[in-house]
């Protein structure tokens, strides 16, 4: 399909049974670099405010389908639109944070616990 035959806007928002096999697309694919609460590993996070290649329905689906540029793979021909769409009708409805993720301008990680004593 071309892009102008894609739908710009999610057509599984708020779909329980879409959603439901989205969660099972995300866990098996997205979550190895985003972690399973998607706030993010070696990909970004994906629940803060920062996105670098935007955030509209259309653009998250672009970067899923087509991948970008320093890491972000490719999943259009093994996933499909349809399990694209599905993915991301799970990831929102994920608790977001205000708190800059992995990924963001300003982004620290917390220290690492030290051991008593030391």
């Amino acid at each position: 399909a071309t892009k102008a035959e894609q739908p710009t806007a999610n057509p599984h928002h708020g779909d329980a049974a879409a959603i439901a096999d989205g969660q099972q697309v995300f866990t098996q694919i997205c979550a190895a670099c985003h972690k399973p609460d998607a706030s993010g590993l070696v990909g970004p996070s994906l629940v803060d405010p920062y996105w670098k290649y935007g955030h509209t329905d259309a653009e998250l689906f672009q970067t899923v389908m087509e991948g970008r540029p320093g890491g972000m793979p490719a999943w259009g021909a093994q996933l499909g639109s349809e399990k694209v769409w599905r993915a991301l009708a799970y990831l929102e409805t994920l608790p977001r944070t205000n708190a800059p993720g992995v990924g963001a301008p300003g982004y620290a990680p917390a220290p690492a616990p030290t051991a008593p004593g030391n």
